[in-house]
């Protein structure tokens, strides 16, 4: 099940959070965009929570569109080493070089970041 597919189920503000990183952040469904919302899986739904997959979400990002994620840190931060440590960490791509290469290779820091101060942007923009 994704995020589109509770659009008409539930119709009220909710935390979505994450199933790894302990970071949520207040959303509605209506405001997130359709394309993000049908490819963000649901883990886990109770009274006032919806558990996502966020980080896998922004993995396939950082592997299959990373300037989305870079241009939205781009227009977003004003602090050079500030965004591109966010870059560096958000953007990685696997590839035969680097099999290994996760966005959560720092432990989690920058993805818990943006999912806590700019995930609900980056959804709804």
């Amino acid at each position: 099940m994704t995020l589109f597919d509770l659009k008409g189920v539930i119709d009220f503000t909710f935390d979505i959070a994450d199933d790894e990183i302990d970071a949520s952040f207040y959303i509605e469904l209506d405001e997130i965009r359709e394309d993000y919302s049908k490819a963000i899986d649901v883990v886990r739904i109770s009274k006032d929570l919806v558990v996502c997959k966020l980080t896998d979400f922004l993995r396939r990002k950082a592997q299959f569109h990373p300037n989305e994620i870079k241009k939205y840190l781009e227009d977003s931060y004003e602090d050079d080493e500030w965004r591109k440590n966010l870059i560096d960490q958000l953007t990685k791509r696997r590839s035969h070089l680097t099999p290994k290469a996760d966005i959560t290779d720092d432990g989690g820091e920058a993805m818990f970041f943006f999912i806590e101060h700019d995930m609900y942007d980056f959804l709804t923009e």
